[in-house]
């Protein structure tokens, strides 16, 4: 049985989502010094959750690594499209869209410890990423428009 996000308590929750570099034809067998950091809730099918997202209102953060080029933080966005299916993003705030980084068919994927995931570089290419660690991040994050909890 697999592993989902209702399974674990994780519906709604914001979590940690580690990517890695999948094997590619130029790195056979990928790279633990190209990858990701996301922070993003997930729904309770290990998806993530564009309801919950506009919802958190920001918090939900992505930092970018690759040896030999400095390190990038953005956040996480949804673009709703027309046809009701929308397009997952990574936006590094210093250009309209020229630096955003699309997640092609981000929306596709269960985020489950294993799986692979595709977003385009920053030369345009896609480029697969290993599901490598989901953690639930503790604590309460509030949603947008609440008064953070004292606790």
């Amino acid at each position: 049985m697999r592993a989902t996000a209702s399974l674990l308590g994780l519906e709604g929750m914001l979590c940690r989502i580690s990517l890695r570099l999948a094997p590619t034809p130029q790195r056979p067998n990928g790279s633990d010094d190209v990858g990701y950091e996301i922070t993003a809730p997930l729904d309770r099918r290990g998806f993530l959750d564009p309801a919950e997202l506009k919802a958190r209102n920001g918090s939900c953060r992505v930092a970018r690594f690759a040896r030999g080029e400095p390190h990038r933080y953005g956040r996480l966005i949804y673009r709703p499209g027309a046809d009701g299916r929308g397009m997952w993003a990574i936006d590094y705030g210093l250009a309209r869209f020229a630096d955003d980084e699309d997640a092609y068919g981000l929306d596709e994927h269960c985020f489950e410890v294993g799986g692979c995931v595709r977003l385009r570089d920053s030369h345009g290419a896609f480029q697969p990423f290993r599901v490598v660690r989901v953690v639930p991040l503790i604590g309460r994050h509030p949603r947008a428009g609440e008064r953070p909890s004292v606790a």
